[in-house]
């Protein structure tokens, strides 16, 4: 056996590498060696390729004509069946044992009930339609809950909670505290722990949020905030050089309607107690311009 110059491949059998294996194949004990990998030219032939079988010619007596198959009659004992009535089903049978939905577990009472409890009343029937009596006093817990809130809608935008609650404590300061409730539609009511608060915003103004004007109105159970559609919207106008005896309300309900319909003044203006400026509330056409100053002739002189 030769040298095995080439190293060794395999751990376990002959210590010889396969190209010393190979060649030395005999010497090793090995009687029948590897044959050679036949070439590509003996390679058996492909088989030839199947010939289609050619479809015999149809003949045109074979082919099924349609009028050897009629249409199929009704069966006159189906056409003599009459229409099963559909009988409705009657209705569960009741259980003597059944019990009502809050009997299921004794002893136990739903959370709903233990917070707030509402009292059943008999509803009335008139033209087929369900109709409920409500009355004033049915109200009163509601009406004095809501009896010191504004209700304001912000004309062509809705505003957003938190930033909208902090700039009406920045532009009020209220001495209380107040609660914030939007509505969605662009409504908002804001209610009030003291009074006093109230009446000042209410008096106050006009107030605008990014130069849009929002309207405020004290709270009754007429107010519906619905989406409006408006043709008119009250202001606060201000008349800075008005002469003080001018300051009262026929001449200034004749000065404002210049503008639009005078509804009322503020107090301060009523009591005299701030002459820098007068202020009244007018209710003038939506989309309408204000004017930038009235002439006001008095005794025939501008």
């Amino acid at each position: 056996m030769s040298r095995n110059s080439h190293g060794l491949v395999k751990k376990n059998g002959p210590m010889c590498c396969r190209q010393c294996f190979r060649s030395n194949v005999k010497k090793i004990g090995f009687m029948k060696p590897f044959a050679p990998s036949a070439p590509s030219s003996l390679k058996p032939p492909l088989p030839p390729p199947r010939k289609e079988k050619q479809s015999a010619p149809i003949n045109s007596s074979s082919v099924l004509d349609p009028a050897d198959f009629p249409p199929l009659q009704p069966s006159k004992i189906a056409s003599q069946r009459k229409p099963k009535e559909q009988v409705p089903l009657p209705p569960p049978p009741v259980s003597e044992n059944a019990l009502c939905w809050d009997q299921l577990f004794p002893g136990s009472t739903p959370s709903s009930q233990k917070l707030f409890s509402l009292p059943y009343f008999s509803p009335s029937l008139k033209n087929e339609e369900m109709v409920v009596d409500i009355e004033d006093k049915d109200c009163e817990l509601a009406t004095e809950h809501w009896a010191n809130s504004l209700v304001g809608y912000i004309i062509g935008t809705k505003p957003v909670y938190t930033p909208f609650l902090q700039f009406l404590h920045r532009l009020w300061k209220p001495k209380g505290d107040f609660k914030l409730l939007l509505k969605g539609n662009g409504f908002f009511l804001v209610k009030f722990f003291l009074k006093e608060d109230m009446q000042s915003v209410l008096e106050g103004g006009p107030w605008t949020m990014n130069n849009r004007p929002f309207i405020l109105r004290q709270w009754s159970p007429e107010v519906k905030m619905e989406q409006p559609r408006l043709t008119s919207i009250p202001v606060w106008v201000r008349l800075p050089t008005l002469p003080l005896h001018f300051w009262t309300p026929t001449a200034m309900g004749k000065i404002v309607s210049a503008i639009g319909t005078p509804l009322c003044m503020d107090t301060a203006t009523r009591m005299f107690t701030r002459i820098s400026y007068a202020r009244v509330y007018v209710e003038i056409e939506a989309g309408e311009t204000l004017p930038d100053s009235i002439c006001v002739r008095h005794n025939g002189e501008l």
